[in-house]
C-alpha cells in the first residue's frame, strides 16, 4: 500500500471546518476513500435545506457555497 503524503493534517482540516462552520469529511481523490459518502452527505444537506425552506430552488440567482478540501 502506498503511503499518501499530506499537505494538511486531519486535525488542521477538522479545525478549519469547525471554525468556518463547514462539514468535514476526510476523503482521498487518489483512492476514492469516502468520496461517495461525501457526495451523499452534501446532497442530503442541500435536500434537507430545500425541505425546510432555507433554500428556494425557484431563485435562479442564488447559488451554493460548497468547499471541498482534498488532502
Amino acid at each position: 500500500m502506498d503511503v499518501i503524503s499530506r499537505e494538511v493534517s486531519y486535525e488542521e482540516g477538522a479545525r478549519f471546518a469547525k471554525e468556518n462552520n463547514l462539514m468535514f469529511i476526510e476523503l482521498s481523490a487518489k483512492t476514492g476513500y469516502n468520496l461517495e459518502e461525501a457526495i451523499k452527505l452534501t446532497a442530503k444537506m442541500i435536500f434537507d435545506k430545500i425541505n425546510i425552506g432555507l433554500i428556494d430552488i425557484s431563485d435562479e440567482v442564488r447559488y451554493f457555497k460548497i468547499a471541498i478540501i482534498i488532502v
